[in-house]
């Protein structure tokens, strides 16, 4: 290690700063609550546990402050006194997890992008995770998520009325939680007529520079190769004015999308995709309006213009203590929260996109719904030329104290 490298060592373990995409989530081991550390971004396979009474240190984190400097928060904030030894150990950790800004970290992460620009291929990261690698077992599941009467799916597909299809509101929660909600979506799909190339609106849990990014990779699943319709991704790329690659590995780790490719693969093996991740929060400036609304128009464009439909992959409410709230839910709170989700399904099945942002902007997302951004992208997308019917709604708990998601399926018909 050369001089000025060992300096910088020195430098950011003395004033560490996390790194964005760290994610403190509540977590309950041996009967004790604890906060595990993971990462968001999926940089790191690395998590942490750590004892709650921490958190006030890593919110000053930010590479401003010193390990005394640290010390002295901690004991203005728990009246305890830390070693200088356990910070120490602590930042440690945190830096060979890659959860510092450090120069490990940037090594990591340049090579890590080189590799995922270079590869013609989006890798399927949650296969063996979240649903079987292999395509005999997730071909099981997918099936085991049908009501009985609906499991021979050629049979569905042969019944097919003339409503055609432009649009499909669909959960990205963990397949074993939302497995009917999705089915109920794609049940529809198959039985209606559908576009053979769609865009996918996945929700980014990282923050994107530009509101949206996109890609030219296939998605690989069990099932096979998805394939990306290049044309209509060189389209966008040339009518929107801003860079929607700045952003692109972020693909790499996000499930949103890929959650879509298993059940799209499985059914239309042969159809096309053109991914899109978006994040936006409510609070936007002119300039940025105007960045999202061009991305809309072209949107709209495409598959007013074209055989295209669009999916959005969403998930509405986050509630509990996993979530940042300082209640443990009870079924009225899951309820009231179901009954909450009704209203904006209900604009968005009229497509009120402008309603549906007004009414998350005035809450101030106190819901957390992670599905914002995509959804009123969509919506607008779609606002005046298709209508949706709501095929199942409901609700997952997603830890030992009942923090819980909700999530939707909704189909949208051409008027």
């Amino acid at each position: 290690m050369g001089k000025n490298e060992l300096e910088e060592t020195k430098q950011y373990l003395e004033y560490p700063k996390l790194r964005e995409g760290v994610e403190p989530v509540p977590f309950v081991y041996q009967g004790q609550q604890c906060i595990l550390l993971k990462d968001q971004l999926g940089y790191s396979d690395r998590s942490i546990l750590l004892s709650p009474i921490l958190i006030p240190i890593l919110s000053k984190m930010d590479g401003r402050n010193s390990i005394k400097d640290l010390q002295i928060y901690f004991m203005q904030t728990t009246g305890q006194f830390i070693m200088r030894e356990k910070l120490e150990r602590l930042i440690a950790e945190l830096d060979e997890s890659l959860f510092l800004e450090s120069e490990r970290y940037k090594e990591v992460k340049k090579r890590q992008v080189e590799e995922f620009l270079k590869s013609s291929l989006r890798k399927p990261t949650y296969a063996g995770k979240s649903y079987p690698l292999e395509k005999d077992k997730l071909k099981e599941m997918i099936e085991s998520f049908f009501e009985a009467e609906d499991k021979d799916l050629k049979a569905l597909e042969s019944k097919k009325n003339d409503k055609k299809v432009v649009g499909l509101i669909a959960p990205h929660i963990d397949l074993n939680l939302g497995g009917k909600v999705y089915a109920s979506g794609y049940k529809m799909l198959l039985e209606s007529q559908i576009p053979d190339t769609w865009i996918i609106l996945g929700t980014s849990h990282g923050i994107l520079e530009n509101f949206f990014t996109l890609t030219y990779k296939d998605f690989e699943t069990p099932f096979g190769i998805l394939s990306t319709h290049k044309d209509l991704v060189s389209t966008i790329k040339e009518k929107v004015s801003y860079d929607l690659f700045k952003d692109e590995f972020s693909h790499k780790n996000e499930h949103t999308i890929e959650f879509q490719t298993i059940f799209m693969s499985y059914f239309w093996p042969n159809s096309k995709i053109v991914p899109i991740l978006c994040y936006f929060d409510t609070e936007l400036t002119d300039e940025d309006k105007k960045k999202i609304d061009e991305m809309i128009k072209v949107l709209k464009e495409i598959i007013t213009q074209n055989d295209v439909g669009i999916i959005a992959s969403v998930d509405f409410a986050h509630v509990g203590p996993r979530y940042g709230d300082r209640f443990v839910p009870n079924t009225s709170i899951v309820q009231t929260n179901l009954d909450m989700d009704k209203l904006l399904l209900d604009l968005l099945a009229n497509t009120d996109g402008d309603r549906f942002f007004d009414i998350i902007k005035n809450e101030n997302n106190k819901r957390k719904i992670c599905g914002f951004a995509p959804l009123y992208v969509f919506s607008k997308v779609l606002e005046g030329f298709a209508y949706g019917e709501l095929t199942a709604h409901s609700y997952g708990y997603m830890d030992e104290q009942n923090s819980f998601v909700t999530f939707a399926s909704m189909v949208f018909y051409k008027k």
